[in-house]
């Protein structure tokens, strides 16, 4: 089955459930280490990467990648965010080999810009 080991259980529950909230699997930070507890790692089937939720943070990232303030990115801001960005948010590592291929998908009104809309 994918119900954890008791071990891990017992682990997640010692650490407490607000911070261990999956309960398939103990949450480590992309380095491996267990969220919660310092130099303690984790991996293979009893574990999880936790990954920052871009959605929750779109218009954060967009006014910080929109470096000359006219409420667009152009191509080249674009291309830095998703550059300085793809440690923080691993999902970005999918885009980083067809930023223009991605600019361009989002670019719905063809003016060369994204907007925080698109």
């Amino acid at each position: 089955g994918i119900t954890p080991r008791p071990f891990v259980d017992r682990i997640g529950a010692t650490i407490g459930e607000q911070i261990q909230a999956n309960r398939r699997a103990l949450l480590t930070n992309q380095f491996l280490e267990l969220k919660g507890v310092k130099d303690v790692f984790a991996l293979g089937d009893c574990a999880t990467i936790e990954s920052p939720s871009m959605l929750s943070s779109v218009k954060e990232l967009f006014e910080e990648g929109d470096v000359i303030k006219d409420n667009a990115l152009s191509l080249e801001e674009f291309r830095r965010l998703i550059n300085a960005k793809r440690n923080s948010y691993s999902q970005l590592e999918f885009f980083v080999d067809s930023i223009e291929k991605a600019f361009d998908e989002g670019d719905t009104d063809k003016d060369g810009k994204l907007s925080l809309a698109e």
